[in-house]
């Protein structure tokens, strides 16, 4: 009985933690803006991400996983860094919805920016992955 205390005291301490490494997905959204952030010497936390902003069918600021600019780490992550600049560009000039993938632990700059996980594009063009 105290070893199935224990373990469910363990659980209740662990719980909240994992809760909040979780990834948010929104869908309908569209590329805004683009930004290929070098070594700032102003804000050292920006430097060498992407950055990408998103809006509404509206045209109306997106808000996903509570944060309007979703980023990726070039220091971190080069192949996801690259394979999300491709993705997002090609969103932007086909003006075509994309899903955003946002993990919500990971934060930079006071909760402008959160972590992006993962884009897809959602489209019926041909040769697209179709994610409706």
């Amino acid at each position: 009985m105290k070893k199935l205390a224990n373990i469910l005291f363990a659980l209740t301490i662990l719980a909240p933690f994992h809760a909040f490494a979780q990834v948010v997905q929104c869908g309908d959204a569209y590329v805004d803006s683009i930004a290929i952030e070098t070594n700032r010497a102003d804000m050292p936390i920006l430097s060498r991400t992407l950055l990408i902003s998103f809006k509404d069918a509206k045209g109306a600021t997106y808000v996903c996983g509570d944060t309007v600019y979703g980023f990726v780490s070039t220091a971190d992550y080069p192949v996801e860094f690259n394979a999300v600049m491709s993705l997002a560009f090609m969103a932007k000039a086909n003006n075509l919805p994309v899903r955003v993938f946002i993990n919500t632990s990971n934060i930079k700059v006071q909760h402008s920016a959160r972590e992006l996980s993962a884009l897809q594009i959602q489209s019926d063009v041909p040769g697209f992955h179709d994610v409706k």
